[in-house]
């Protein structure tokens, strides 16, 4: 007897046995189903995602498998022990040739109807402390889901609409709160469909689009699906009731639907897709999609920071700098955005006056991290990563941005580049990337971001062998960092990067004598040529002004030394055209470097978060006064414990002032406040390891 017949006749003599509970009429229709399967001995044809095939893949493994007690059958776990156990997969027709389209083949039904239960793709929902398409405020161990349109979701608090999950043996109930993800549009669930409506029931258009290439594998907006989602989970279904640990298949049961699904059939292993989009974005066919809807724009509160760079695998150690210069307390929520969206908060509690150091190792231990910073008062904040003999450094940003440049990056062996980016957005962010060489061509590479997640691109694959600068352009506010390495990690430089470009740009460091080397970068993505003027102002007050043409979308390299060797000094920029500048600075023998994005203006209070004169830190404090007169100062050093000194200095005209600060407040972690009477520029750089290492930040104006 075939494994086909006995199935049947299984099925059949259960449809017999619950005869009286469903009906003649439910009956006779589940037993016309199972007789509608395909006689003995016919081909059969096994449902996979375009282009790959079940039989001899081991990428496809089910969900839970277990084996049937008839041969030759498939039996998914969350189905076992439930009502008509009718849901098979005849795996012995492995002579079947070629895959079925899921966006074009009629799906093979249950055959009783009932609640339908269809497998999905389910990812993590995140987005603590955002607020849901109904209302709803998102809380850490949440439960709730999101699914891709308005038409199943509740009313704020409401549970009308529910679904239940299972996964793996664990199962669950939650309401419909939210909506996504990628469409808001595509309810699959229903006979009929808002849009797609050439897509099966229950087949998610997100799926459909990333295994067959539906709507050019864009979804209803036109963005590449990169992975097939078709449902969000809420933290505390996700991890604690379902024990997920990462994005994965789900079998999700309807609760308010009556109605027949196909069949449960194991699904691939999903691989996250990568890279380049389609270049013609705009031109890939849309299958009824409405257009675009409008870019929302958030507008963070200066209470709130974003860092996109962060690792604590090996060899790194990572620490956030948090600077409180009020005379009460404050408290920080910090919420740590992992790969693959996966999300951690923490609560911090900051003393008046004060700094306070957070270790990231120990709290989001060996991952690459993004790090977004709430508080209930205005604070402050820098990031600072320690590897091998060597460090780097950068203050936040409070505003992500459509727009970033960089003018400093190198893929010259032994040098390797990254771009580092951070979307805190609930969707998805579509960038557009284009590198500048120094011959005056360009590069241009587009990829995508999923939501409240980070990206890392390394440079050296796009242009390889060329210095580079780059315009980072996002269909969403992002941020944006650029981390250069150089002998595999041995020396490296961070930088947040510029949202505008300026016409002035102003940097207080700058040496050239004991063997350190400056370079000034400067990149020009405009059409016509600029021409910039370097003013560099020494300690005593003297100028030494260099005229640099910088031709159309190019970025340009100045070697400091040859300019004013053997001196500490600050630097002006003034450029006919809007341009954005950077200065690196490398130690004697290559064994360290530091580096910051030059600030577009002077300011009369500045804020350093970070600073150390403890072992074996060695700190100056670099301050620039522009002006035609002397510029008064007043530091205000903030300890951990609360306490604080204040210093007072005078400076010259036109002059860059060195502040040895093991000298001032030995042996003391602490944060620093500038006030000057005129407007100033402020940095701070600090070594260690014998000088063979060292961070640089440009400090925080207001």
């Amino acid at each position: 007897m075939s494994t086909l017949t006995l199935a049947l006749r299984q099925s059949a003599s259960r449809i017999m046995r619950v005869w009286p509970a469903l009906g003649l009429a439910a009956a006779l229709i589940a037993l016309g189903a199972s007789l509608s399967q395909p006689a003995e001995g016919a081909p059969q044809e096994k449902w996979a995602p375009e282009g790959l095939s079940i039989a001899g893949d081991e990428s496809f493994q089910p969900a839970e498998p277990s084996a049937s007690p008839v041969s030759g059958l498939y039996t998914p776990s969350a189905m076992q022990g439930e009502p008509f156990d009718a849901i098979r997969v005849n795996f012995e027709a492995t002579q079947a040739q070629g895959t079925i389209d899921p966006s074009s083949a009629q799906p093979q039904y249950q055959a009783l109807v009932s609640h339908p239960t269809v497998r999905l793709y389910g990812t993590r929902e995140g987005l603590v402390g955002r607020t849901t398409a109904n209302g709803h405020k998102i809380g850490e161990k949440d439960r709730f889901v999101a699914l891709p349109s308005k038409k199943a979701l509740n009313i704020k608090d409401g549970k009308d609409y529910q679904v239940e999950l299972s996964y793996k043996g664990k199962k669950a109930t939650a309401p419909v709160w939210d909506v996504g993800p990628w469409n808001v549009k595509d309810n699959y669930w229903d006979a009929t469909r808002e849009i797609f409506n050439d897509l099966p029931r229950f087949t998610p258009q997100a799926q459909a689009a990333f295994f067959s290439g539906h709507n050019g594998g864009n979804d209803q907006f036109g963005r590449p699906i990169l992975y097939p989602a078709a449902i969000d989970i809420a933290d505390g279904t996700f991890i604690d009731d379902l024990g997920m640990k990462g994005s994965d298949w789900v079998d999700v049961t309807f609760l308010w639907i009556d109605a027949a699904a196909p069949p449960l059939v194991p699904m691939p292993v999903v691989v996250p897709k990568s890279g380049p989009l389609p270049q013609a974005i705009s031109n890939q066919p849309q299958a009824q999609a409405p257009a675009p809807t409008a870019v929302p724009t958030p507008t963070p509160l200066p209470k709130t920071w974003y860092f996109a760079e962060g690792s604590t695998s090996k060899p790194f150690d990572t620490w956030l700098l948090l600077q409180n210069p009020d005379p009460v307390p404050a408290t920080a929520r910090i919420t740590y955005m992992l790969p693959n969206g996966g999300q951690k908060l923490a609560e911090y509690s900051l003393k008046p006056a004060s700094r306070l150091s957070i270790y990231l190792n120990s709290v989001v231990p060996d991952t690459e991290v993004s790090s977004m910073i709430e508080s209930d008062r205005y604070i402050f904040a820098e990031r600072a990563m320690y590897f091998q003999q060597e460090g780097h450094d950068t203050v936040g940003t409070t505003s992500p941005s459509a727009n970033w440049y960089f003018a400093e990056g190198s893929t010259v062996p032994p040098f390797e580049t990254w771009l580092l980016m951070q979307n805190p957005n609930k969707e998805p962010a579509t960038v557009t990337i284009t590198l500048y060489r120094e011959d005056g061509s360009q590069a241009v590479h587009k990829m995508l971001i999923p939501h409240v997640s980070r990206a890392s691109l390394l440079v050296n694959d796009i242009v390889p062998s060329a210095s580079v600068g780059a315009k980072i352009e996002s269909d969403r506010p992002i941020v944006a960092e650029r981390a250069v390495y150089k002998e595999k990690g041995k020396v490296g430089t961070d930088s947040m990067g510029a949202t505008a470009l300026s016409k002035t740009w102003y940097m207080a460091e700058g040496v050239t004598r004991s063997s350190f080397d400056t370079w000034l970068l400067m990149l020009n993505p405009n059409d016509v040529p600029a021409v910039a003027r370097a003013t560099y102002m020494m300690e005593d007050g003297s100028t030494v002004t260099k005229a640099y043409p910088v031709p159309p979308r190019t970025r340009i390299s100045v070697y400091v030394n040859k300019e004013v060797p053997n001196a500490r000094f600050a630097t002006k920029i003034d450029s006919d055209l809007p341009i954005v500048a950077e200065r690196s600075v490398y130690f004697p023998d290559g064994l360290g470097a530091h580096n910051t994005m030059a600030a577009p203006a002077p300011s009369k209070l500045w804020y350093l978060p970070e600073g150390s004169t403890a072992k074996p830190f060695t700190e100056n404090v670099l301050v620039m006064n522009p002006n035609g007169t002397p510029a008064n100062l007043t530091l205000s050093l903030m300890k951990e414990d609360g306490s604080s000194i204040q210093k007072e200095y005078t400076m010259k005209p036109t002059s860059r002032l060195t502040l040895e600060m093991n000298g001032i407040l030995p042996d003391t972690a602490f944060s620093t406040k500038v006030e000057s009477d005129q407007p100033v520029v402020v940095e701070r750089s600090m070594y260690f390891n014998d000088w063979r290492g060292g961070t640089n930040s440009m400090g925080i104006p207001r």
